[in-house]
C-alpha cells in the first residue's frame, strides 16, 4: 500500500532536488499549501483573464467571494479612473475595501477600448518592444502617478 506524500516530504524531496532548503520550509508556510495556493491563484488568473462569458446573474453572484473575467476586465481599460480600479484577481474584497472596485466600465463592456493610450502605436505591437519595455527609462507616468488622476469610487456594491 502506498504511503500519502505529506508536506514534510515533499520539503525535504525540495531540500535534496536543490541542494538547499527551499524558500517555503525556511518561510514556515508547508510546501502542499504553497502548491495549492499557487494551483489556484492561476487557475483564476486564468479564469478572469479568460474573457469567460457568464451569464449576468451568476457573474453578480460570483462578484461577491471571486474575480470575474467582466470584473477585472475594468483594470486594463484605456481611462485613467477605470485602470485605477479592480486590481484583485483572485479576491474581490480588497477593492471593496479599498473602495477601488467599479462594477462596470463606463462605456459598457462593449465600448471598453482595453490597453494604455501609450502604446497603441504599431511599434509597441512588436514583439521587440514588448520585450524591452520593462527595460526602458523614459516610460509614460503610470495612470495612479498622474496629476489629477482620481481613484475614489462611489461605487461599492457589485
Amino acid at each position: 500500500m502506498r504511503r500519502p506524500v505529506s508536506a514534510s516530504t515533499l520539503s525535504k524531496h525540495c531540500c535534496r532536488s536543490c541542494g538547499r532548503p527551499s524558500s517555503s520550509t525556511l518561510l514556515g508556510p508547508a510546501t502542499l499549501a504553497v502548491m495549492i495556493f499557487e494551483i489556484l491563484l492561476n487557475a483564476t488568473a486564468l479564469f478572469n483573464h479568460g474573457n469567460v462569458r457568464l451569464p449576468l446573474s451568476l457573474d453578480r453572484v460570483l462578484r461577491w467571494v471571486l474575480v470575474t473575467s467582466d470584473m477585472h476586465r475594468v483594470h486594463h481599460s484605456v481611462e485613467d479612473r477605470e485602470t485605477n480600479s479592480n486590481y484583485g484577481f483572485y479576491l474581490p474584497w480588497w477593492d471593496f475595501l479599498f473602495r477601488t472596485y467599479r462594477s462596470q466600465p463606463a462605456a459598457g463592456h462593449a465600448g471598453l477600448v482595453i490597453g494604455r493610450p501609450e502604446y497603441r502605436t504599431a511599434d509597441w505591437a512588436r514583439l521587440w518592444f514588448l520585450l524591452c519595455l520593462p527595460f526602458r527609462r523614459e516610460l509614460p507616468p503610470l495612470p495612479c502617478r498622474r496629476m489629477g488622476a482620481s481613484t475614489s469610487n462611489a461605487e461599492t456594491q457589485p
